[in-house]
């Protein structure tokens, strides 16, 4: 579809060398980036959901579930929270994370074949080698964190957060 002068000039803008000025090369390269860009928008929707795959794989296998798993139990469990929402949870709220996947782990072992559920959990899961992370609750005081699974415990925390003042003091 043939574009005039003017728009394929301004279309070229911020090209290098005569692919800005000189309307057959210009022509050429504003078609070659329009497909590009076309081609890009949907590849960069395959890299975002691939991104967010991995992010909830690895916030899964924390808590000792799989990614398949885990995602077959939210189907099932009906809770329709996509994977962009479920990266930004196990991200930035892992307690809120935590608890999905505690019901994913109820929910598998109830309505999957105990052997089929244990060997898909156990053997998807390593122990991680990730350093001691610090978490902080509601009211801005660390929570210690191990990479284990997250069950608050206020009595603990409590005990943490002294020990941390009286060292730093």
């Amino acid at each position: 579809m043939p574009m005039n002068r003017a728009k394929t000039l301004k279309l070229a803008k911020g090209f290098r060398g005569r692919s800005k000025n000189c309307i057959r090369i210009a022509r050429q390269r504003v078609e070659k980036s329009l497909q590009y860009s076309y081609k890009d928008r949907r590849r960069k929707k395959r890299e975002f959901r691939s991104m967010w795959i991995q992010q909830i794989n690895a916030a899964t296998r924390n808590h000792g579930i799989g990614y398949a798993p885990f995602m077959h139990a939210m189907v099932g469990l009906d809770i329709a929270v996509d994977r962009r929402v479920l990266a930004q949870l196990a991200q930035f709220e892992p307690y809120s994370f935590c608890a999905l996947t505690q019901l994913a782990k109820e929910y598998l072992k109830e309505h999957m074949p105990e052997r089929v559920a244990e060997k898909r959990v156990e053997s998807k899961v390593g122990k991680s080698k990730l350093p001691d992370i610090s978490i902080v609750d509601l009211d801005g005081n660390p929570v210690p964190y191990n990479g284990e699974e997250l069950n608050y415990d206020p009595v603990a925390a409590e005990e943490y957060i002294r020990a941390e003042r009286a060292a730093n003091e």
